[in-house]
């Protein structure tokens, strides 16, 4: 049983140029992040609770340059041209397997931004091997505690953060 949990993590084994850890991603596959607006994951599967204040989108990256910005759309199955809201200014790697969380206040974006509504985060890394795309589905919450993204707030992991970094940075 060892052996072939250790062969399955050898064999998904990438070398993933980010990684979004929180909120939870649609999903990650490295052959497929250059493809916008969500990295290849172009239906919504989950959405995951996201706080209107205080909430945080956490990143790994694997390299020593590059620039990550932030997007919004708040419809129910965005497609590329609905990213239309910067959510924070570009900001510059700095170091590898450096993870890097943003803040984010979404109580400031208008009549869109109330709990309840439906919204998708968009991350997007520039870096010198091209750009990658990644997506989170979430929910806007009052609670001012973000619950999605454990790993900005402790050293805990999810299990979601967990696997996506055993498979993109063994």
């Amino acid at each position: 049983m060892k052996t072939n949990l250790i062969a399955l993590l050898l064999i998904s084994i990438t070398s993933c140029h980010y990684v979004l850890l929180g909120p939870a991603p649609r999903g990650t596959n490295d052959d497929t992040m250059e493809e916008g607006p969500c990295g290849g994951f172009n239906s919504v599967v989950n959405r995951t609770n996201f706080p209107l204040k205080g909430g945080v989108v956490t990143v790994k990256v694997s390299h020593t340059e590059g620039r990550i910005s932030y997007r919004l759309a708040f419809t129910e199955t965005p497609a590329a041209k609905d990213f239309t809201l910067a959510l924070t200014s570009d900001f510059t790697v700095t170091a590898v397997g450096k993870i890097d969380t943003a803040p984010l206040d979404l109580a400031s974006l208008g009549d869109k931004a109330i709990p309840g509504a439906k919204a998708t985060i968009q991350t997007i890394y520039e870096s010198p091997d091209g750009t990658r795309y990644q997506c989170a589905d979430v929910t806007l919450t009052a609670d001012s505690t973000p619950k999605s993204s454990a790993i900005a707030n402790s050293n805990a992991f999810t299990m979601n953060s967990m696997f996506l970094l055993l498979t993109c940075f063994f």
